[in-house]
């Protein structure tokens, strides 16, 4: 009985591993904004964004969901800009002194390994 319970967690942490390219594919790409925030109601997974783009003053959300979005929503304060591309694997966060660049991390077998914030010159 012990051996099948190890066997059971062996594959259940197994298949909770995720290759860089499927991180990339379901939280990066195909996704764009360009938002000011002007409210920012996420939760630890859930983006939840309100604001205005800065080009077309048109009232605008980003609604998003997932791990890899916990460094950037603690991050967020009102008055930031939040950009991303369709096809760009990360976001900027520009602040009022620096940008902020969120990104994927991965490792030597090409799992996802988290994410990385770099701190780009304003």
């Amino acid at each position: 009985m012990r051996g099948a319970y190890y066997m059971l967690s062996l594959l259940m942490l197994n298949s909770c591993t995720f290759t860089c390219n499927e991180v990339k594919n379901e939280f990066y790409m195909g996704r764009a904004c360009n938002i000011v925030v002007e409210s920012n109601r996420s939760a630890p997974r859930n983006m939840e964004i309100y604001g205005y783009n800065p080009e077309s003053n048109a009232k605008e959300k980003y609604v998003a969901d997932g791990g890899v979005y916990i460094e950037l929503i603690s991050a967020l304060e009102v008055s930031d800009t939040l950009v991303k591309n369709n096809d760009e694997p990360f976001f900027l966060l520009k602040k009022k002194e620096s940008i902020l660049k969120f990104s994927m991390k991965c490792d030597s077998r090409n799992e996802f390994a988290g994410t990385v914030v770099d701190t780009l010159r304003r």
